[in-house]
């Protein structure tokens, strides 16, 4: 049997709800009975017109209302999206008065199976008992939120704020429109804010309670702490319709718990810095209510709050003190004890420490006058311990030297003593006595400047005090008087002794005696004032018998040559015999003229300064001099004073070392290969060395050196000379505080090292 058609138009019209269809140019092609009863018209008045006339001409909306209205229509047509609309507006009644209507709109497009708009079903459903009933109620809660203490609001359930109490124009002097959705930021703290606002928004994301604590600006700007609740009013079926929040003024409960915790931090600090251990135990088991942080440094931790001492820190318990609690607990009376040993075991992987403590168990009671607890403070006493066995230890090592320093004080021949920081003199050895005659032990009372000479106590106490005063050693060398009476000089010297920091805590002294030294110093001066005496004698006695010969020798050479040039010898040998002479005549010139040099070489170190000497143009000055003699023994001269090109010395002694010097090497050329001379200038360790250096005949160091320097010695026969050369250069040098070493090989040449004190720098 084939099924019964339905019938939708007697469905539509059995509905309950009002209900339109309108199509897709919104003219009504159907309408219920409920719709007409709405809006009091017959079925026939209402087909065929725009559902735009039809309600323009059955209710008077405002602008807001009616734009609403158009607008949700079009998106339906355009869009076939559903809209719904809670519209409040005038409905027209038979007679013509208006009255005030809320009505909630469905618009649900209806498309074909291609998809295009067929219809648009409009339902209609009149709340308007409801929503005043519920006006009403949101009336009386109103009037509830108006008599409550604290401030109150209500928001949509998307948070935008719909009404505040009279508290919160109270305290902020805004207005409702200033206050009212999201204006209520700007009264909160800025720094409050942003917390504020995410918390907010978490609770109407999930709809959770809101709570937060925050500052609100009252009329005067200043801010006061509140804390803000608000949980969402939900309907039968859990939908949010409002929020409810009240802001409970905490300011006065912020400002004392601020105060408090002022307080607190003020007695951790003060608990903190204390350089103590401070814990309190409460009850029989003596259960620990607090342990400082410096305790729980001290046992990395371990003193856990809550357990009891014996089990938190078992060696407490092995090392008797439980019992000690114990009494302490149950009598009532405090116990204390200075420097008790104590094992410390801190890390696990930290071995056990034996430290000291300074300890007091204090009971603590109630009201009642019951015990409590105890309340242990303890300081640590290990490093007085410590300090007084290294104390004891040292005193013990200064004991023991001092007797070390007293005996040696007494072994040594010299006057010891010893000084405070200030100077003043606490202890002498038994050589003081000795001298003195005074008692050592009495070194504290005795003015040891009367020993000194009178004229010269003044001068002498200026001295060491000032070095004394400016903590420097003290050397200086005066007169002492002898318990004889009779004076002698010595030697003073002392030396500070300080402190890891430097501080001065002693002064140790000497006394040597050097009278015996000072009178073999004043034979010597006197022996060296006789000897240059003598050495100026004679050097006028040399001047003088150089000078006063050189006139009778040549009268000789004139006698000698007017006699060769008138007279005839018979004699063969006669030619031979005048050559000798002459060469005889010739070195009795030879040994004047450098006896002379010698003694002008004396007179010009002390009569002529120090000057700065440049050693190129000097050399070849030198050269030049000796130009003849180079050339005719092709001598190659290379001259190098890069490294040094200046000295200080008298120059015309060191020209008279140079010219001596490469005369040597003219006169001593080895024959049969060129003749090779260097004059260099070089620095070792920082004094000057010039360097004359040949390939000549060499000299025999091990069979004359010795008396390489003597006056008149001569190494090499076949070649006429004096033996003063090398004398009178080592005289120079010497004479300018250098000295002159030499390296010489046989046959292969020699080097003169001529070392000076003075560089100059260029």
């Amino acid at each position: 049997m084939p099924a019964e058609a339905v019938d939708f138009e007697l469905l539509f019209e059995a509905l309950l709800s009002p209900h339109l269809v309108l199509a897709p140019d919104l003219s009504v092609v159907a309408a219920n009975t409920g719709m007409c009863r709405l809006l009091q018209c017959s079925r026939e008045t209402l087909l065929g017109q725009s559902v735009h006339a039809v309600f323009a001409q059955a209710t008077q909306p405002g602008p807001a209302v009616l734009a609403e209205w158009q607008t949700a229509l079009a998106e339906v047509v355009e869009q076939q999206r559903n809209q719904n609309l809670n519209l409040r507006h005038d409905l027209r009644l038979s007679d013509g008065t208006l009255q005030p209507h809320h009505w909630q709109i469905q618009l649900r497009p209806v498309p074909t199976a291609a998809g295009t708009l067929r219809y648009v079903l409009c339902r209609v459903l009149d709340v308007t008992d409801r929503v005043v009933a519920l006006e009403q109620s949101n009336e009386r809660f109103r009037l509830l939120l108006e008599v409550l203490p604290q401030m109150a609001w209500t928001s949509r359930p998307d948070g935008g704020v719909t009404y505040y109490n009279q508290r919160w124009y109270d305290l902020t002097g805004g207005t409702f429109a200033e206050l009212q959705e999201w204006g209520w930021e700007k009264f909160i703290h800025p720094e409050d804010l942003a917390e504020t606002s995410r918390r907010w928004q978490h609770a109407l994301t999930t709809g959770t309670l809101f709570e937060n604590e925050h500052r609100w600006r009252d009329q005067q700007g200043k801010y006061r702490w509140f804390l803000a609740r608000a949980e969402a009013i939900r309907d039968a079926e859990g939908t949010i319709l409002q929020w409810v929040g009240t802001n409970t003024d905490i300011d006065e409960r912020r400002q004392a718990l601020a105060r408090l915790q002022e307080k607190d931090q003020q007695l951790q600090a003060i608990i903190g810095n204390v350089p103590a251990y401070i814990c309190t135990m409460f009850g029989p088991r003596h259960i620990i209510g607090f342990a400082n942080a410096q305790i729980q440094h001290l046992l990395a931790g371990r003193a856990k709050v809550g357990l009891p001492v014996a089990e938190a820190l078992p060696e407490v318990a092995s090392n008797g003190l439980i019992p000690l609690l114990d009494s302490v607990y149950k009598s009532g009376q405090p116990y204390s004890a200075i420097e008790i040993a104590m094992p410390v075991i801190g890390e696990p992987t930290q071995p056990v420490e034996t430290r000291y403590f300074d300890f007091t168990y204090q009971p603590l009671h109630d009201e009642a006058g019951r015990p409590q607890g105890i309340l242990m403070f303890a300081v640590d006493a290990t490093e007085r311990v410590q300090a007084r066995h290294r104390a004891d230890g040292l005193a013990a090592e200064v004991r023991q030297r001092d007797e070390q320093f007293r005996f040696l004080a007494e072994s040594i021949p010299q006057i010891v003593w010893r000084a405070r920081p200030d100077g003043t003199i606490e202890y002498y050895n038994q050589r003081w006595a000795d001298f003195t005659g005074f008692n050592a032990a009495d070194a504290a009372h005795i003015d040891w400047s009367t020993l000194i000479p009178p004229d010269k106590v003044e001068g002498v106490k200026q001295r060491y005090f000032a070095s004394i005063s400016a903590g420097q050693e003290y050397e200086e060398e005066g007169r002492m008087r002898g318990a004889d009476g009779q004076y002698r000089w010595f030697l003073h010297r002392a030396q500070p002794m300080r402190d890891a920091e430097g501080h001065i805590v002693k002064w140790f002294g000497t006394s040597t005696d050097i009278d015996d030294f000072k009178r073999a110093q004043q034979r010597l001066e006197e022996q060296n004032e006789t000897l240059t005496l003598t050495n100026q004698d004679l050097d006028s006695f040399v001047y003088t018998t150089s000078h006063d010969l050189k006139q009778p020798i040549n009268n000789m050479a004139g006698i000698f040559e007017e006699l060769t040039r008138t007279a005839y010898f018979r004699d063969p040998d006669a030619v031979k015999l005048i050559a000798m002479f002459e060469r005889s005549l010739q070195q009795i010139y030879d040994t004047i003229h450098n006896l002379s040099e010698l003694v002008q070489v004396q007179k010009l170190r002390h009569a002529l300064p120090l000057e700065t000497v440049e050693l190129e143009p000097l050399a070849q000055e030198v050269l030049t001099s000796i130009d003849e003699q180079l050339r005719a023994a092709h001598a190659g001269v290379a001259l190098d004073f890069a490294a040094l090109p200046a000295v200080e010395f008298v120059r015309p002694n060191l020209q008279s070392v140079f010219y001596n010097l490469l005369s040597n090497a003219l006169k001593y050329a080895a024959p049969g290969r060129q003749l090779r001379i260097a004059v260099r200038s070089v620095l070792e360790d920082g004094h000057p060395v010039i360097e004359v250096q040949d390939n000549g005949l060499g000299i025999d160091m091990e069979r004359y050196g010795p008396q390489l320097f003597t006056m008149f010695r001569r190494f090499h026969g076949h070649v006429e000379g004096s033996g003063m050369g090398l004398y009178l250069v080592n005289r120079i040098v010497q004479s300018h505080g250098g000295h002159i070493d030499v390296q010489s090989q046989v046959n292969e040449g020699t080097t003169f090292r001529i070392h000076l004190l003075r560089v100059v720098k260029l």
